[in-house]
This record gives C-alpha cells, sequence and structure tokens, in this order.
C-alpha cells in the first residue's frame, strides 16, 4: 500500500500477499466441490478482503492512523451482500435489483460529502458543491 511503501515497510504487504493466496487456494479446495463456481468467487472475495485488512493494518500501524469503521463496516456489508447475492441472486433476480439499488442509495448518501467534493473537482464552474452559472 502507499502508506506502508512511505514508510518503507514492505514485507507486511509481501506476507499479506501469501496469507490471502494461501487462504484463496483452501477456499477453493472447499468450496468449488461443494458449490462450483460461486464458491471460487467467494473464496476470492474472501482472500482479496483478507489482504485489504492486512494492509490496512500495517498502513495504520506504520504510516497514519485512520478510522477504521469508515472502511471496513461498508466493505463488511458489501462482501455480506455479494456472497448472499452469488448464493441466490438466480432464485430472487427482481429482489436483488431492489436490493443493489437500495445499496447503492445507502451508500450515495453516506459519501455524500466526498462525492459532492469530487464532483466540484471535476465539473467546471461549480465551487462548493453549487453551480455558480446564471446564465
Amino acid at each position: 500500500g502507499i502508506g506502508t511503501s512511505i514508510a518503507r515497510r514492505n514485507a507486511p504487504i509481501m506476507i499479506g500477499s501469501l496469507i490471502a493466496c494461501a487462504v484463496n487456494l483452501v477456499g477453493n479446495y472447499l468450496l468449488i466441490p461443494q458449490i462450483g463456481v460461486r464458491g471460487a468467487a467467494i473464496s476470492t472475495v474472501i482472500a482479496f478482503v483478507l489482504m485489504m485488512v492486512i494492509r490496512i493494518e500495517a498502513a495504520i500501524l506504520y504510516w497514519h492512523p485512520i478510522k477504521r469503521t469508515t472502511i471496513y463496516i461498508p466493505v463488511a456489508g458489501m462482501v455480506a451482500f455479494s456472497c448472499a447475492y452469488a448464493m441466490t441472486g438466480r432464485a430472487h433476480p427482481t429482489a436483488w435489483i431492489v436490493v443493489w439499488m437500495l445499496l447503492l442509495v445507502a451508500t450515495s448518501y453516506g459519501y455524500r460529502r466526498p462525492l459532492a467534493d469530487f464532483m466540484a473537482s471535476v465539473v467546471p464552474g461549480r465551487r462548493d458543491g453549487a453551480d455558480t452559472n446564471t446564465a
């Protein structure tokens, strides 16, 4: 990650990648015979989230503290929804469309301030989230 590179502490990133790889291999071994390609997807998601957690914790430890809940709670929700969708999405497609739309609205609301800042930085003529064109 960026923080560990700035702090010149790259070993945790390599160790995290190796642990995530091992978790993915074991997960694939256990889940693919049981549920097929969905098992591979779930195993990969779990491994990537584990790698993300290790990288974030290393960055916090060696570089800059951050509020963990702003990262972990949304990611945990997305992972839970993704795994549930992988298991039941074909059986209930309309329900999942509604669930994903509600999740999009909730996430957009939760991150409305950073989204407004981003829009203000990329849309010409916008300052503080308001349009300055009066024409």
